[in-house]
């Protein structure tokens, strides 16, 4: 199990690299408010910027299903401990 996940985090990472090499991510924050009412801000994260994904061309879209990349965009999460299992 340890070597899928480890597996499965290398792909991640260079699906990611690819993206940012596409510049297809884009910087984003999210503001979340607990049942307490307590806020609280979440920065440092990115999400593919979907205006971007729409201009990309066909060539690096094929390209990148060509060598699974795009998989990677519709796995389910893993289990939670997984990648310490």
């Amino acid at each position: 199990m340890t070597r899928l996940c480890c597996s499965q985090l290398q792909r991640t990472r260079a699906f990611c690299t690819e993206l940012d090499r596409l510049g297809l991510l884009k910087a984003m924050h999210a503001t979340l408010t607990q049942s307490n009412g307590k806020r609280q801000n979440l920065t440092g994260f990115k999400a593919v910027d979907l205006a971007k994904l729409g201009q990309l061309g066909d060539d690096k879209l094929l390209r990148m299903a060509k060598t699974n990349a795009l998989e990677l965009s519709n796995h389910p999460p893993a289990k939670p401990g997984a990648l310490n299992a």
